[in-house]
């Protein structure tokens, strides 16, 4: 019964926790994207 409870305790925890990181990464890889794009975009105007 225990275990039972152990598993249902952190699965809630673990998949509270899925979305957030997930938002996370999910931003900081479109911020990079974003700064690279405006850094080629002045590097062209620059031309």
């Amino acid at each position: 019964m225990i275990l039972i409870l152990k598993y249902i305790f952190f699965s809630i925890i673990t998949l509270g926790f899925y979305p957030i990181y997930f938002w996370l990464s999910r931003s900081e890889t479109s911020i990079r994207l974003q700064e690279e794009i405006l850094m080629e975009l002045k590097e062209l105007n620059k031309k």
